[in-house]
């Protein structure tokens, strides 16, 4: 099939700092579903980024993040001014689509359920082309939890509202042939 793409998953210890660099020669794009640093507002988080994934951008190799509570640590201003300087093609959105051959990524950040945000996501999950055999959401959250609040030894939180809302969203939609989501 002409520009076929399978996804193939790979650590992220794989492919930072990779002595011989051969799997970052290869990879198509990272996907990162957010905390990408853990103060948004520090520059120097920031430059251990900058620093780590520098073969990546001399490689031109795409990132597609979603947006997590770590990168908006502190000033919210100058967290999203941090984030976006890094990920320019997003333009300044919280949530964007890629189309890349057979593969539709929907990126979306911390608010996914609600007001436009979750309009667009609605749209966009209404709308896949036919052929599109992929479809990667990346989120912070996840829309199903095994995690508790009532975990006696951790293991994060029970899912939250709108966590429970897009789960919603997904759970009676199907995929381009029909099929349930996996």
């Amino acid at each position: 099939m002409k520009n076929c793409f399978t996804p193939r998953p790979v650590g992220l210890g794989e492919f930072i700092n990779h002595p011989k660099l051969e799997l970052a020669a290869t990879i198509g794009g990272a996907i990162f579903t957010g905390d990408i640093v853990h103060n948004g507002y520090d520059r120097n988080d920031w430059k251990v980024w900058d620093t780590e994934t520098s073969v990546w951008r001399e490689r031109n190799i795409p990132v597609y993040p979603a947006l997590g509570n770590h990168d908006l640590h502190g000033d919210e201003k100058d967290a999203l001014a941090n984030y976006f300087q890094r990920f320019p093609d997003l333009k300044n959105s919280r949530y964007y689509y890629v189309r890349a051959a057979n593969m539709l990524v929907l990126g979306s950040s911390l608010d996914e359920s609600s007001g436009p945000q979750g309009e667009w996501l609605v749209q966009k999950l209404d709308s896949i082309p036919a052929d599109v055999d992929f479809v990667l959401l990346v989120f912070h959250h996840p829309r199903y939890t095994s995690s508790s609040d009532a975990k006696m030894s951790g293991g994060g939180h029970s899912a939250r509202k709108p966590e429970q809302k897009l789960a919603a969203i997904l759970e009676f939609r199907t995929d381009v042939r029909g099929r349930p989501w996996q």
